[in-house]
């Protein structure tokens, strides 16, 4: 979810200066809206990333960890693919969302394993979850494959 859409009374400035002050911009009249007849003015508001972090969990995708971004072999099923070092830099929380950790290694003082122990502190759903052994997310010898069977 990226945006926020809503109707207000066409008369009701207070209301219409609130959602202004707070990033609504108008983008639409619709003539006849309430049962009353009153008109409504639609507005929008675009968020940002700490805002989208804001939102309940079901509203979110994955959020999916790797070192380097050509260790992604394409674009996932679902998620947002972030590198490990931008992860640890978020200033916000969003509690319940899922991380996915594929970076390239878990042992300790690395940034995988900072991730994880970060994702456990913030609440979130953390693959593999802390504490995590460097060969957790590897049972075969290779990283799972999240762009497969698309």
């Amino acid at each position: 979810m990226n945006e926020i859409w809503l109707e207000v009374r066409e008369e009701n400035g207070a209301a219409r200066k609130l959602y202004a002050n707070n990033g609504f911009e108008t983008v639409a009249h619709r003539a006849g809206f309430y049962a009353d007849g009153a008109a409504a003015i639609v507005m929008r508001k675009n968020l940002t990333e700490s805002e989208r972090g804001l939102l309940p969990a079901r509203y979110r995708m994955p959020v999916i960890l790797v070192d380097d971004p050509s260790d992604v072999p394409g674009s996932p099923v679902s998620g947002r693919v972030v590198t490990v070092s931008d992860y640890l830099k978020l200033s916000y929380a969003a509690k319940g969302r899922i991380v996915v950790n594929l970076a390239r290694s878990y042992e300790p003082l690395t940034r995988g394993y900072y991730a994880s122990l970060l994702a456990a502190a913030r609440g979130e759903r953390g693959y593999p979850g802390y504490p995590c052994s460097p060969h957790r997310h590897n049972f075969s010898g290779q990283r799972y494959d999240l762009w497969r069977n698309r």
